[in-house]
């Protein structure tokens, strides 16, 4: 009797992988296919299953960017300051903190991105323009 072939990653992450690869195929920049992926993921995930995925886009971003990998800590660091803000229901602090971690030294363009894909889901948009 062959074994059951068993998939890994969970049930967003694939869902998201799909979406991706489809708005890719289709013809949109490899951007506009992570915030439109992103957002129908996190419209369907709940709670932390959005947050790890968003992860894993940032992380993404980072390795287009060119960005090492030592690096990476500040950018997460900044990620769950995010999330943070969203959990706690304090989304007036995104704008501060976006500040912050650029004063702290990191890339104001790719901290502009990440606040922008995050802002993609509508609930946090009018908080990340700033």
């Amino acid at each position: 009797m062959p074994k059951k072939r068993i998939e890994t990653g969970n049930s967003d992450t694939r869902y998201y992988s799909k979406l991706y690869q489809r708005y890719v195929n289709e013809g949109y920049s490899e951007a506009t296919a992570h915030g439109m992926a992103l957002e129908a993921t996190c419209s369907r995930a709940k709670g932390v299953g959005a947050f790890m995925i968003f992860k894993k886009i940032v992380q993404r971003i980072l390795v287009d960017r060119g960005i090492n990998s030592i690096r990476w800590g500040g950018y997460y660091s900044y990620v769950n300051a995010l999330i943070s803000a969203v959990k706690k229901d304090r989304l007036t602090y995104i704008p501060a903190l976006k500040k912050q971690f650029v004063e702290k030294g990191l890339d104001s363009k790719v901290v502009d991105e990440i606040t922008k894909l995050f802002g993609s889901n509508p609930r946090y948009s009018e908080f990340t323009k700033a």
